[in-house]
């Protein structure tokens, strides 16, 4: 056994170098590294990283507290990192962030209120976040265009700011001006509506309650939202 891990630890050690000797300046690609338990501090150092990929590190614990100083940061997959627990709360610093992947992340148990504040953030995607139980409630996510909250089975409630968004997307694009069609809301899970948006503040009023009422989430996406799978 001894030596059988030995080779795995030579082999991921070497798969890690030559990750590494491939990425550039603006791209660290650091996926499949299942051995990879926190990301060196001095990785930080490299500034002008765009796109940081750490899909399938599953045993990756912890991002470095001092996330922030990525201030170029435009992509971030953490897709299947399944021992991750949380997000540094410097995440608000990356203030150029358009794409963060969270899918089967399946110990992230809550989410930073500085991820909320990502103004240009364009797609997060929590698939499989089944710890997950609520999302930050003061959000600023303007660019929003794709929303996965899929299996997400402990998620209790929508934030206000985005029962607007959601709820627009049913209203003709006449009715509803510029916003309407913005969001597309995955939501496969046997979650039924009411429980994430109370309909008492569907901006559609009582018609749009009763067409609603008895939908689950996924009869709503295919039939509601532009682009839903």
């Amino acid at each position: 056994n001894e030596d059988a891990n030995f080779s795995d630890a030579v082999k991921w050690a070497m798969e890690a170098k030559k990750k590494l000797s491939k990425a550039t300046v603006e791209d660290l690609e650091l996926s499949h590294l299942g051995w990879l338990r926190h990301l060196p501090d001095r990785t930080l150092d490299l500034l002008e990283i765009q796109t940081l990929n750490l899909k399938y590190c599953s045993e990756l614990r912890a991002l470095p507290e001092r996330l922030g100083v990525l201030k170029r940061l435009t992509s971030l997959n953490l897709y299947g990192c399944k021992t991750l627990a949380m997000l540094p709360e410097s995440i608000s610093q990356c203030t150029l962030l358009q794409e963060v992947d969270c899918q089967a992340c399946t110990a992230l148990s809550t989410l930073p209120d500085g991820l909320g504040t990502l103004s240009k953030l364009e797609s997060l995607n929590l698939y499989g976040c089944r710890l997950l139980s609520h999302l930050p409630e003061s959000l600023n996510w303007p660019a929003l265009s794709s929303l996965n909250l899929g299996a997400c089975i402990r998620l209790k409630a929508l934030p206000a700011a985005l029962h607007a968004r959601v709820l627009g997307t049913y209203r003709p694009e006449e009715e509803f001006g510029n916003d309407a069609m913005l969001l597309t809301l995955e939501l496969k899970s046997a979650i039924n509506l009411r429980q994430l948006i109370p309909l008492s503040v569907s901006i559609g009023g009582d018609a749009l309650a009763r067409q609603l009422e008895d939908r689950d989430v996924r009869l709503y996406c295919t039939a509601c939202v532009c682009g839903a799978a």
